[in-house]
């Protein structure tokens, strides 16, 4: 009984092919550090040490987009389309995506569009690369001053004693002449822009040429 379902589903699989669909590229995501929520910068603390420790040991940190939101949008749209048009077209098999000849050749026609949407997003992205740089650091910059305020007020008061007025004045007079922000902001803008993927946001002759793929392997 066994042999002969097996041998009726050996017979069917010739009405079809089993097609394995690879889509990568860089995914511009970056590890989430303390430094990128404005708790750390360098040696600075905006946290006591016991609050640290609380944060490290209950809360793992996720990961930060080195490219706008509209981008990584995009970019998942065009893979999440591709592999959409694989699933409706196909059935789950043993080994893959089954098409049934009769749906193939829809599926090869949208696939092909999917593929050259994929290509044609990865040249317009290096066309507007300058832009891209532009307004990533200028969005880190505006996130860098604020975790300069926020660094430089809980530096002053973390110690969890009653805070005196002259505190809250020497505070004040650091805030007012921006006391190390300069510093700062370049120590933050430069850890956060710190990774594999940052420096091909740097560096347009890091990115090769034809970097990333999309595959399809029909057996």
């Amino acid at each position: 009984m066994i042999h002969r379902d097996l041998s009726t589903l050996l017979e069917r699989m010739r009405d079809g092919v089993v097609v394995q669909l690879s889509v990568s590229r860089p995914r511009f995501f970056k590890k989430l550090s303390l430094e990128d929520l404005g708790l750390k910068v360098n040696q600075d603390l905006a946290t006591s040490e016991e609050a640290l420790r609380v944060i490290t040991d209950y809360f793992p940190l996720g990961r930060r987009s080195l490219l706008p939101r509209e981008w990584q949008d995009r970019l998942a749209n065009a893979e999440n389309s591709a592999r959409y048009s694989l699933k409706r077209h196909s059935l789950k098999s043993h080994w893959g995506a089954f098409i049934p000849l009769r749906e193939y050749k829809a599926w090869k026609a949208e696939n092909a569009e999917h593929e050259a949407t994929f290509w044609k997003l990865r040249e317009e992205l290096l066309a507007s690369y300058d832009a891209i740089c532009e307004e990533v650091l200028a969005d880190f910059r505006k996130l860098s001053e604020d975790s300069w305020r926020r660094v430089l007020l809980g530096s002053s008061i973390k110690e969890p004693v009653p805070v005196e007025r002259a505190v809250i004045t020497q505070l004040l007079q650091r805030l007012h002449a921006q006391e190390g922000k300069d510093a700062f902001l370049e120590a933050y803008i430069r850890s956060g822009t710190r990774s594999r993927h940052a420096s091909r946001l740097r560096s347009r002759s890091a990115i090769p040429p034809r970097s990333g793929s999309f595959r399809c392997r029909a057996c």
